[in-house]
């Protein structure tokens, strides 16, 4: 498909409601700006207007999706400056297709005419041209006189001078990246050894600006990762680099070793990701080694092991891991050796002593023998694993239970043999640990036997009520354990089951949940609510400000809608906000936020 056939409800189905609607605000309002339509490119180029800054958009077809960047910050995609360019253009498209084709019949005439001049007049031109447009004398540097130092000093200088100082008015990381991606492209043609310079020079000056102040920049992260893209593929062209390409390698493990920046594991992984011979391993060998002087680190051994394994040393590797066994992570990696040796009982008997020694970390190795022993089927064992997980509190997650790897393991088998007395021990095994919720209560009630399950859920209910009332007893100092809110689990609870005396009972005190419940509630409560609501607007008016009268105007919404809707009593209504409005009378901003109540 080309853009063209595309439409405006593919573009909402593709961002999604909430985002197709801030783009189609922007578009509204004119926030597109410079848009440029290349029907033989089938690419759409567009300036967006945003909060502070102007963006930069790119879009283009694919045969079944859209593609497209946007130089702004967020995280999501698309975003709304990439849909109020496509709206733009849905708008547009006929006159920028027309735009198009007289630009592509200017550029043709254009190109007749020069090709009509004298050589000399040409040259005069072009170097006229190239004193006023920096970008073209760089390009013909490039292309004409890219082996010379000369020009590679001037580029660095165009690096250098991209990077404002930090305190000036100009200083803007987006305006940066746009540059340097425009130097980097200029380099497209050259060959691969001004290309790994030029990247590399680009490379350490962004890396020195993040780790000097202290940066994470995305504009300049991604720059920083698009260029070292580019380094890597000029290596590849020419091997005979190895010296150019080990220093880099070097510098990059300086600056992981002395980072002060958020791209701390990129820095390492690209300067493995550019080894290419055994020397450029050495190089990163030796570097952490006498890194591991000075702190003897489980997760230096692991990189460590793993260049062994890149090198194909697997008897260096072997003992780099068994050199540091502390916490469990470290008995994994060993495991997985052993595994990669297709030595399964070895691997075993590792990952058993990182549960029974390791000091900490231990997921991995539970994982490991847990999968081996459901690979023999032993489920006994299974359960002997969960046991010690509870005994030793070293579940997976600090969620307890719920998301234990092992606990899962075991209902998903009882559950598919139809093990009622393998299911009815984990559910008392959650509850005797206090590991309640909604969930836990649903799949109790669908599990057990009615015979079972009258007993089991008033053990639920005893449960969290009293570690509610623990809760609001002990002083906000002191830390009573709380796994998920006990009262708020109730209401979940008494909502499931259509207990409204209960649920109101429980939430009485808790105006927030009060409100979450006010549809199913005020039904039954209305006099309670009354009473409730009024005075919380008596406290927000006397707290006085904009936003408290606010608020007050929203309780008073539902204040009147129990008069008018609930109780059918409109007199009533009229009475409270007649005295209401009187009583406060002279505060202007109450006033005008209780004006439309």
């Amino acid at each position: 498909m080309k853009l063209s056939d595309y439409t405006i409800d593919y573009v909402k189905r593709w961002a999604g409601g909430a985002i197709f609607q801030r783009g189609e605000n922007y578009a509204r309002q004119g926030m597109v700006q410079q848009l440029e339509y290349n029907p033989d490119a089938d690419t759409l180029q567009a300036s967006v207007a945003g909060s502070g800054d102007e963006y930069d958009v790119e879009i283009s077809a694919r045969s079944d999706s859209l593609t497209a960047s946007c130089t702004c910050p967020y995280d999501g995609w698309p975003c709304k400056h990439i849909v109020a360019a496509m709206l733009a253009f849905f708008a547009q498209k006929d006159e920028l297709t027309r735009q198009a084709a007289r630009q592509k019949k200017a550029d043709s005439t254009l190109a007749k005419k020069l090709a009509e001049l004298p050589s000399a007049e040409l040259v005069t031109i072009l170097l006229e041209c190239a004193k006023k447009y920096p970008d073209l004398k760089r390009e013909l540097a490039m292309r004409f006189e890219a082996n010379k130092e000369a020009t590679f000093t001037s580029i660095k200088k165009q690096i250098a001078r991209a990077f404002p100082d930090i305190e000036s008015d100009y200083y803007d990381t987006r305006t940066i990246a746009k540059q340097l991606r425009s130097i980097l492209a200029s380099t497209t043609q050259a060959a691969p050894e001004i290309r790994a310079k030029v990247c590399w020079a680009a490379i350490d000056r962004i890396l020195k600006e993040l780790n000097n102040y202290g940066m994470d920049d995305e504009p300049l992260e991604d720059a920083a990762m698009s260029a070292m893209d580019e380094l890597a593929a000029a290596f590849q062209a020419a091997p005979e680099l190895g010296d150019a390409r080990r220093d880099v390698i070097a510098q990059l493990l300086n600056y992981y070793h002395n980072s002060n920046c958020g791209l701390t594991d990129w820095i390492y992984d690209s300067a493995v990701q550019l080894c290419a011979a055994k020397e450029d391993y050495r190089l990163v060998i030796e570097s952490l080694k006498q890194a591991m002087k000075k702190t003897n680190s489980s997760y230096y051994q692991g990189l460590l092991a793993q260049l062994y394994e890149a090198t194909g040393d697997t008897e260096a590797q072997r003992r780099t891991l068994e050199a540091h066994l502390k916490d469990g992570i470290d008995y994994w990696r060993l495991a997985q050796y052993w595994l990669a040796q297709h030595d399964r009982g070895k691997a075993l008997e590792v990952a058993w002593q990182g549960i029974e020694r390791g000091e900490g970390r231990k997921v991995e190795v539970y994982a490991f023998v847990q999968d081996e022993l459901r690979q023999r089927g032993d489920y006994k064992a299974i359960a002997g694993l969960l046991h010690r997980k509870v005994e030793k509190q070293e579940f997976d997650t600090h969620h307890h239970f719920l998301h234990d790897g092992t606990y899962n393991c075991l209902w998903e088998h009882y559950a598919a043999t139809h093990d009622y007395d393998g299911q009815k021990y984990l559910l008392n095994l959650r509850l005797d640990h206090h590991d309640i919720d909604l969930d836990f209560f649903k799949t109790a009630k669908a599990c057990l036997h009615e015979t079972d399950w009258p007993a089991f859920e008033a053990r639920i209910i005893a449960d969290l009520e009293e570690r509610a009332q623990a809760r609001q007893k002990t002083p906000p100092a002191w830390f009573v354990p709380n796994f998920p809110n006990q009262i708020m689990t109730l209401a979940e609870i008494y909502d499931y089951l259509d207990d409204y005396d209960r649920l109101f009972d429980t939430i009485k005190h808790q105006v927030e949940l009060l409100r979450q419940y006010e549809s199913k509630l005020l039904p039954h409560f209305s006099a309670e609510y009354l009473e409730l609501y009024q005075n919380v607007v008596n406290r927000l008016i006397a707290a006085r400000g904009r936003d408290s009268y606010n608020t007050a105007a929203q309780y008073a919404q539902t204040i009147r809608h129990i008069y008018v809707d609930v109780r059918k009593t409109p007199q009533e209504w009229e009475q409270y906000i007649g005295g209401l409005r009187a009583e406060n009378k002279r505060l202007r901003v109450f006033l005008e936020e209780f004006a439309h109540v």
